[in-house]
């Protein structure tokens, strides 16, 4: 769950006041966490260090707010965070339009999650929909080890968490899931084997015909594009949605619910699972992407790093 990591020692109050202004800027809540310096890690800050053949992990604490966070090439992104005074938070406001997957899936059974990061949005799914299952996915034990450690997530009868690759699951494994959430990243970049049309066909065949994706994903490049390109091979209905540089993206095989169904279906898991953060103003935030040209990208094409670094085609935000 990338997103830039700050460390300069702002107080609780500071970090809230930044939250809400930014919030408020965006039109999304105002219980969020903002800090976007891309500045080193503070020492004083580190909580743990944990080096693994796939990640350069640290557990960093700021005030209330403990993050995980990967360096990569001397990058830092940040995977997740939790608010340790309030947990049922989701701190990260591009992680509020992944929720909206209780709007698009047609029942709220079963969840795949491709990517542990520190199970906050598996566990804000637990909390509030009591009928659901979710199986997370976790290629690094390092990962997997401080989400348990710091983040207090918990295996159980309605959570199971499997060791190894998203994509080598998907192919071995054959179950059907309403909800399946790809949240899998190397340092600040998705890893290719996981957006090309061959894992998208794989993924829609994981789903119930009635069942929904969902991507994160780096906005605003050109692999961007490409990537909506190369779903909508696949998925009939595509909505996207956006927070500082991360594009959360919603897919279905079914074709688009009309503007009244949507909303009816929102009112009433609203109603339902009293989730914390209200699904119909969610909604509204809704982007519209007009990709004018994108290579569809392949096992065979999939420049992953060249695309990333350039910015996007034509972007236009709806009305």
């Amino acid at each position: 769950m990338p997103n830039r990591l700050g460390v300069g020692l702002l107080g609780a109050a500071a970090l809230l006041a930044l939250a809400a202004a930014a919030a408020r800027a965006e039109g999304a809540r105002d219980d969020v966490y903002v800090d976007d310096k891309p500045d080193p890690l503070s020492p004083l800050m580190v909580r743990e260090r944990i080096e693994t053949e796939y990640n350069n992990i640290f557990i960093v604490q700021k005030g209330d707010f403990l993050s995980m966070t990967f360096r990569l090439k001397g990058e830092n992104t940040r995977q997740s965070v939790l608010n340790l005074r309030d947990r049922g938070q989701l701190p990260l406001p591009h992680s509020h339009y992944q929720t909206l997957a209780a709007v698009h899936a047609g029942k709220l059974r079963t969840m795949l999650m491709v990517g542990l990061g520190g199970g906050s949005v598996s566990s804000y799914f637990l909390r509030h929909v009591p009928e659901m299952h979710v199986t997370s996915v976790e290629l690094d034990p390092g990962v997997t080890a401080a989400a348990k450690k710091y983040f207090g997530v918990e295996e159980g009868p309605r959570h199971k968490i499997a060791a190894g690759d998203g994509r080598v699951f998907l192919q071995r494994n054959r179950a059907k899931y309403d909800i399946v959430m790809i949240d899998a990243f190397r340092g600040g970049y998705v890893p290719f084997h996981l957006l090309t049309q061959e894992f998208y066909t794989l993924l829609a065949s994981r789903l119930e015909p009635d069942g929904v994706a969902v991507l994160n994903l780096r906005a605003r490049t050109q692999l961007f594009d490409s990537s909506l390109a190369t779903l909508r091979r696949t998925f009939k209905t595509i909505e996207v949605y956006e927070w500082s540089g991360n594009a959360i993206v919603l897919a279905r095989l079914l074709p688009p619910m009309t503007p009244d169904e949507r909303l009816a279906r929102a009112r009433d898991r609203q109603a339902q699972h009293k989730f914390r953060y209200d699904l119909l103003p969610l909604l509204k935030d809704e982007i519209r992407y007009e990709v004018k040209e994108a290579r569809v990208l392949t096992d065979d094409f999939a420049p992953v790093n060249l695309y990333d670094s350039l910015e996007s085609g034509t972007r236009k935000r709806a009305q």
